[in-house]
């Protein structure tokens, strides 16, 4: 986890669709409410691992459907070959998203990250095309939901921390140190 990697999560359009009725642009997430009650809810990436699962149970998607997609864009990285219900591809140290499964080999999470430093169109696209094929949107740690374009995921990276580190690093970093800019 660096701060020049954009983090995102997968959501089944469907299950938000089912929730609200629409597909809205925010979901709130209590970041402040999180910090201050660890004990009461399970932090990982900023997310509520809770919440995550939530979305993805009700749509029971099976990791099987898209893995020979994914293997001809990213590469699985060497550890998790062990794991039958953890898959993680590409780089951590720059682009790379992992999937968690049930016993049966269903998706239960879907997060991940790209590098802003040196942005992998390839992998991007390939990205945004899986998400379009598992009818998922993206949702970042600020709550932003969207759906998988390019233009919306350029727009959101622009509002993000990362993004704002990479473009000015000293500037960021005086900021941050001055609560002008909170962490996500």
């Amino acid at each position: 986890m660096a701060i020049y990697q954009y983090h995102f999560t997968l959501i089944p359009r469907q299950s938000i669709i089912d929730k609200f009725g629409n597909i809205p642009t925010q979901l709130f997430i209590d970041l402040e409410t999180r910090k201050t009650n660890k004990k009461k809810v399970n932090l990982e990436n900023n997310f509520d691992e809770e919440l995550i699962k939530h979305w993805w149970k009700a749509q029971k998607i099976l990791f099987e459907k898209f893995e020979s997609f994914i293997d001809s864009f990213a590469k699985e990285i060497e550890w998790t070959k062990k794991f039958s219900n953890c898959k993680s591809y590409g780089d951590e140290d720059s682009n790379d998203f992992a999937i968690f499964l049930d016993k049966e080999g269903y998706i239960e999470e879907f997060t991940g990250r790209v590098d802003l430093r040196k942005l992998d169109i390839f992998f991007i696209t390939n990205l945004l095309a899986l998400a379009k094929q598992m009818h998922c949107l993206i949702l970042d740690t600020n709550g932003n939901l969207f759906e998988p374009f390019i233009d919306n995921l350029n727009e959101q990276i622009k509002l993000s921390s990362a993004f704002k580190f990479v473009e000015d690093p000293r500037g960021f970093l005086h900021a941050f140190s001055n609560r002008r800019i909170k962490p996500e």
